[in-house]
């Protein structure tokens, strides 16, 4: 156990970390604060951006300039987001490492919630939304990671899926109860409250939670130009994290399906808007609320490998489903089954919920354990930013497909995510042995022999 403790502290960076790991009431206090800081910041956050693009319409904008919105908006979190990653993974205040990037994130989210429905015209409602997602980053590049700082590495699966049970659940309050306010209170007021929400979570999180002692053996540098380089290289120039930041987004290439679910209800199946929310989109919210941490516990106790297969199965079952659920459905009714096309779309929703949370969620687990504590915002920049480029690149090139090759059927990014899916995994099971950080493991298997 001496033995276990020294390496441990020489990983962790300090004695003290072996203290702090092993103080399991300090353990459950901190997951406390953080599950009820990040659902209830969720509750309001996921509505205010719902309403975002609706208050856009209501100030007139047309769709080009709402989706001229979005897309510069996503484009310039990206630098933000490598930017941040390094600065919060290199702090070396002794309050914490995390923190004060949560600090910094919540005046200009809180403002920004209050001032948006106030704005009236395109150029503000760039500014306004740009802001507001900019300060999202920061605050995104370090909150979740407050979750694996603070406990030990056998237990980041079940965290993980505990978090997204929650944030699953906040979301869907937010649907059901925040957003039909807009229609009795108004949107400014929902609004508000979500800025009110925000505000007294981030003041719960910095009150309440302890962030390790681990703490970076580089402080931060502040030119962002070698720092967005560097941790560009920190990502790519390794063989083994350049293979993982090309796989995260193949991985999470279902991701287009969300995209575009909405539309497929509409136009192939004749859904008013109402409908599609009642009848498909709260399904997979509900699915993902209560299958989460159940997931995280199948992550802790199989693998991810065994997770990722049956993400592939799930992935080929909605594509089954999916692709023309008329069709799908006339086909189940020669077998005896008598399940309508709506049904079988928000079964195939329900299916591609499942491929999320099978492989992109315990890919990303695996993630995080390839590199130290220090290092997992930098490189979940990196896999983040491979991500980004390539969700936009799907998006647009299944567009394009959509409308010249299929004539219109949405149900072709089902079959898109299948093909995402099954490279994938077939790559990340023939690769799994080399990729799998063996020595940092076991490093970091001394952590639970000291906890337990």
């Amino acid at each position: 156990m001496a033995v276990d403790a020294l390496e441990l502290s020489k990983r962790e960076g300090s004695p003290q970390a072996v203290a702090y790991y092993a103080n399991r009431r300090l353990f459950y206090w901190n997951i406390l604060w953080f599950m009820l800081g990040n659902s209830a910041a969720i509750f309001g956050t996921q509505t205010a951006q719902n309403l975002m693009p609706l208050h856009m319409v209501q100030a007139g904008l047309t769709p080009r300039q709402i989706s001229l919105v979005l897309a510069t908006s996503n484009w310039i979190g990206i630098p933000m987001l490598l930017y941040v990653a390094h600065l919060s993974d290199n702090w070396q205040w002794r309050w914490g490492r995390r923190l004060p990037f949560v600090a910094l994130a919540t005046p200009f989210m809180v403002v920004l919630l209050f001032v948006f429905p106030h704005t009236t015209m395109f150029v503000s409602c760039l500014v306004g939304y740009s802001m507001y997602q900019c300060a999202c980053k920061i605050k995104s590049d370090s909150y979740p990671y407050l979750a694996v700082d603070v406990s030990p590495q056998k237990y980041w699966g079940r965290i993980t899926g505990l978090s997204g049970v929650l944030g699953a659940g906040a979301v869907w309050l937010g649907q059901v109860v925040l957003m039909p306010m807009v229609q009795t209170r108004g949107a400014t007021f929902v609004f508000n409250l979500a800025g009110v929400l925000v505000l007294v979570t981030s003041l719960i999180t910095l009150l309440f939670i302890k962030e390790s002692p681990v703490r970076s053996d580089t402080p931060p540098r502040f030119n962002p130009l070698p720092v967005i380089w560097s941790t560009l290289k920190f990502g790519f120039g390794n063989k083994k994290r350049l293979v993982i930041c090309i796989l995260y987004p193949v991985m999470c290439g279902n991701i287009v399906v969300s995209y575009f679910i909405s539309l497929q209800a509409k136009v192939n199946l004749q859904l008013t808007e109402g409908e599609i929310g009642r009848y498909i989109l709260q399904y997979g919210t509900i699915v993902n609320f209560g299958f989460m941490f159940i997931l995280g516990w199948l992550i802790d106790k199989i693998g991810t490998p065994k997770c990722c297969v049956i993400g592939c199965g799930f992935s080929l079952l909605a594509a089954l489903l999916g692709y023309d659920p008329s069709l799908s459905s006339h086909f189940a009714g020669t077998l005896g089954l008598r399940i309508s096309p709506v049904a079988t779309l928000a079964s195939a929703y329900i299916c591609n919920v499942m491929v999320n949370m099978f492989a992109c969620v315990s890919f990303g687990v695996f993630i995080m354990s390839c590199v130290k504590r220090t290092e997992v915002a930098t490189f979940c920049a990196c896999t983040g930013t491979t991500n980004l480029f390539m969700v936009g690149a799907n998006v647009s090139l299944a567009g394009l497909v959509i409308e010249r090759v299929f004539n219109g059927q949405y149900g072709f990014v089902f079959i898109a995510s299948v093909i995402y899916t099954i490279i994938a995994v077939t790559c990340f099971l023939f690769l799994y042995k080399w990729l799998k950080p063996v020595s940092g493991q076991e490093l970091e298997n001394k952590a639970q022999d000291v906890v337990a």
